[in-house]
């Protein structure tokens, strides 16, 4: 979804744990992230950081050596996600290496 549309937001997490129970990983793959405890953040400062750096990932994507494809952050997001369960991720942001695997 567009987390742009904010009004869509909170119908889409629902209907999500409707059908698969409540979130255990919150993936914001808008790559924009304020520090904190997203779930007591105001979404006027979401707004606000969308806003602002949108455009920069953009122009990196755009690049002649391109940007990451969408399997290579799903691999980040799986090892993310296999963590020790006492060790907390709280931002990770991937990026080019510019090197073929």
């Amino acid at each position: 979804m567009d987390v742009t549309g904010r009004a869509a937001l909170t119908p889409a997490v629902r209907e999500a744990e409707d059908a698969y129970g409540p979130t255990d990983v919150l993936v914001n793959s808008a790559r924009v992230m304020l520090t904190g405890d997203p779930v007591t953040q105001s979404p006027d400062g979401w707004d606000r950081m969308t806003a602002g750096v949108g455009a920069a990932y953009r122009a990196q994507e755009a690049a002649p050596e391109g940007g990451l494809i969408a399997e290579d952050v799903a691999k980040a997001i799986r090892y993310a996600c296999r963590r020790p369960r006492n060790v907390r991720i709280r931002e990770s942001a991937p990026a080019d290496t510019g090197r073929t695997v």
